[in-house]
């Protein structure tokens, strides 16, 4: 490994020199460059595996040191280092093009060894995906998907996606079969098979098959457990048989996602609970979700990855699938934000993240547990005042992978409380001016209408931004769960189907 060691100050180039010298059996050559320029001189005159970066140094401070050499250097991987463990920065210069930081002095030389060889590992990876993400994501603005999960037996464990009701498939048909069973009868088991044996084994495993008649290109990847080791498979079949239209093509893209939004809102005793989505375009990043856990309790999504069109909308596809396998084992909100976070982390683009909202409701029970990876959530009382607001538990999915969320909150809750899980298209609707209709809006609003259901609460907060918007387009998608706390008299709560508005 070839490390171009950029920092002006002796004493942490000595650190970092002798750190290094003690890591057994790590094998590297290290340059060291004491300002900017020197840096920019060297990586044009020879080739380096990744560049440990101080980011002050004599010609240039701060953010601006790691802009400008990633404005040049766009195939070297690189490291900065801060004298403090200050995250906003670190995250600053992640989204500036640096793939991870370090702490000056915090780390023994076998830590900076580890973080070294990731970032060039991580650096590749994307690379790679981003290559990989621009050809599905050609296909995926074609044709519909079929999306499924299956244990280390390879046994199928769900199944979903508008390709299913496209090839008039019943999910219950395919689950709890094992893939040599269903496609013994239906396609080619043993290539199958095979596929998904070496995704078993960490491969990532891409082809091409015929089945049913149409013609499918199929990614399948591993699935992983919070603790990192592989419980089963993930994969994605695109049908490529015919090419659409580009008014057809965002249409399928819409039955994919629309597929993932919950059927059915749950009953669940002493609440009322609705969730919806408008989205700004025909294929939107946001989504919402229930889960079933173990304990019986109720888990509720509400997400949001970051941009408009395919990518998110898959990425959100993906992130739905995986939760889903997760709450059939876990209950522990704090380890599936997690887990969560590390699967962004290895299947986002460069620059991508996703916010995302997860509350546990126990049944009989009026108490709340929440998580959240970049966003919080409102709970407005019943005399329409804002009785808490409940803070994120982290930063959002996909910007640093091995971080560990802070343990949930625990809230209790009384009649009449209703719960917001909303997205940021809600707070930041705008009119002509740029106003935005803001938190104090969405607050003003459930308490004009605190007599009303969960439903009726989400869609006055819809028309409540649109009147606000005053003609002026949607820019955001708009999506969320509203859950009112019922009386103890009240033993029912009302049901809605489908989420998609």
């Amino acid at each position: 490994m070839k490390i171009l060691l950029v920092d002006d100050n002796p004493v942490d180039r000595m650190f970092v020199t002798q750190s290094l010298r003690q890591v057994e059996g790590f094998d590297y050559e290290l340059v060291v460059c004491e300002s900017l320029a020197e840096a920019l001189e060297q990586v044009v005159a020879a080739p380096y595996d990744v560049i440990l970066l101080d980011l002050w140094l004599p010609d240039c401070e701060g953010l601006e040191t790691c802009h400008r050499l990633v404005a040049v250097v766009d195939k070297i991987p690189i490291v900065v280092m801060t004298g403090t463990d200050d995250r906003t920065l670190a995250t600053e210069a992640m989204r500036g093009g640096a793939q991870d930081y370090l702490v000056k002095g915090a780390f023994p030389g076998s830590a900076i060894a580890r973080v070294l060889q990731y970032a060039i590992d991580r650096y590749h990876f994307q690379r790679e995906r981003v290559q990989q993400d621009n050809h599905f994501q050609e296909v995926l603005s074609r044709v519909p998907a079929i999306i499924w999960t299956t244990d280390l037996a390879l046994e199928i464990k769900s199944a979903l996606g508008a390709g299913l009701q496209f090839l008039h498939l019943d999910p219950q048909q395919i689950v709890g079969k094992t893939l040599e069973e269903y496609f013994r009868i239906t396609g080619d088991a043993e290539a199958t098979v095979r596929a998904h044996q070496r995704a078993l084994d960490g491969q990532s495993v891409a082809f091409e098959t015929e089945w049913l008649g149409r013609h499918f290109e199929v990614k399948i990847d591993p699935l992983h457990e919070p603790n990192r080791s592989v419980s089963g498979t993930i994969g994605v079949a695109l049908d490529v048989t015919e090419r659409r239209k580009l008014d057809r093509e965002i249409t399928f893209a819409r039955l994919v996602q629309e597929a993932l939004l919950p059927a059915e809102h749950p009953h669940l005793e002493g609440f009322d609970i609705f969730g919806g989505s408008y989205p700004a375009t025909q294929t939107c990043g946001d989504w919402f979700d229930y889960l079933m856990f173990p304990d019986g309790s109720l888990g509720l999504v509400a997400g949001d990855v970051s941009g408009h069109g395919f990518g998110p909308a898959i990425l959100s596809a993906t992130m739905a699938a995986y939760l889903e396998v997760l709450a059939e084992n876990h209950s522990d909100v704090q380890e599936i934000l997690n887990a969560c976070n590390r699967l962004v982390c290895k299947r986002s683009m460069d620059g991508q993240f996703a916010v995302l909202s997860l509350a546990r409701l126990q049944p009989g029970v009026r108490t709340l547990t929440f998580g959240g990876a970049g966003d919080g959530m409102l709970i407005v009382s019943r005399d329409g005042l804002l009785k808490q607001k409940v803070s994120s538990s982290g930063m959002p999915f996909g910007v640093v992978d091995d971080i560990r969320y802070e343990s949930p909150a625990q809230v209790a809750l009384e009649p009449g409380d209703v719960l917001l899980l909303l997205t940021d298209g809600f707070r930041e609707a705008q009119n002509e001016a740029g106003d935005l209709f803001g938190e104090s809006r969405v607050i003003e609003t459930v308490a004009a209408n605190s007599h009303a259901s969960a439903s009726e609460i989400f869609k006055a907060l819809w028309r409540a931004t649109r009147k606000f918007a005053d003609g002026h387009h949607q820019q955001d998608d708009m999506t969320g769960i509203v859950v009112k706390v019922l009386d103890a008299r009240s033993t029912d709560s009302p049901r809605s189907t489908n989420g998609q508005l």
